[in-house]
């Protein structure tokens, strides 16, 4: 006979304990209710919703971009602004430019000597050569080179004039009898007036008879990298040294 409600039998096992009562779904007419418990977790009694903890910011190697994506424009300027942060400001790599400048000369076998101009540390280098092709005529290369905080055409232009000065005070010989001297004049700086490298880039000068001067900007705003303008043309007087002077503006001002 099958349990009535309310009765401790029962047809089918509702609690999995053997013996075990079974629940009362549905109690008989008269008998007290069952509360039904459901446990409700604390924090959502008192109102609060469930969060997760904050997840911590992912660690980034220093220099490394940010992990939201960026526009060319604004990856460059968050380059540059690195690039300063980390201590590579224009100045910094314009001195290291220059520090370099007088190794190589000296790896060339120049004689490297230093002076002042207007109170800024300048770099000087000279060496002399005499080649058959240019039927005996020595030709003597002077290069002079400052780091200063901005390049406009007249401060290059003073430069370029201070420096043809001194080398021709300097030289060796006796202009114009089988004597020519060249002169590479420098500034160095991480801003650069366009005006100035076109009027560096525009022609040589020449001071005299026998010198010739190569005016040069170098644009160096991170180390171990420059932007050099120079004239890379021929020349009327002096062509046949123009190789010769190119190659080692080359090799000075890579």
């Amino acid at each position: 006979m099958a349990a009535s409600i309310g009765s401790t039998e029962t047809t089918g096992a509702v609690n999995s304990r053997p013996n075990a009562p079974a629940t009362e779904l549905f109690p008989a007419p008269g008998s007290p209710a069952i509360a039904i418990s459901m446990s409700t977790p604390s924090h959502a009694q008192d109102g609060r919703a469930r969060r997760r903890p904050p997840r911590a910011a992912p660690s980034r190697r220093p220099g490394a971009p940010p992990a939201f994506p960026m526009s060319y424009r604004c990856w460059r300027i968050y380059d540059m602004t690195q690039q300063q942060t980390n201590g590579a400001s224009p100045a910094d790599a314009a001195g290291t430019y220059l520090e370099a400048l007088g190794e190589r000369l000296a790896a060339d076998g120049c004689q490297v000597t230093t002076t002042t101009w207007r109170d800024r540390h300048v770099v000087v280098g000279s060496r002399s050569d005499r080649k058959a092709r240019w039927f005996g005529t020595k030709s003597e290369l002077f290069v002079l080179a400052a780091a200063v905080p901005e390049i406009d055409t007249a401060s290059l232009a003073e430069f370029t004039g201070w420096a043809m000065e001194r080398s021709k005070s300097v030289r060796g010989g006796l202009p114009g009898a089988r004597n020519a001297a060249m002169v590479l004049p420098a500034l160095v700086s991480g801003s650069v007036q366009p005006s100035a490298a076109q009027w560096a880039a525009a022609d040589a000068r020449l001071l005299g008879t026998s010198l010739v001067g190569r005016p040069i900007t170098v644009e160096a705003l991170v180390p171990g990298s420059a932007r050099v303008t120079m004239y890379r043309g021929g020349v009327a007087w002096g062509g046949m040294f123009t190789g010769h002077v190119l190659q080692k503006a080359a090799l000075y001002f890579p």
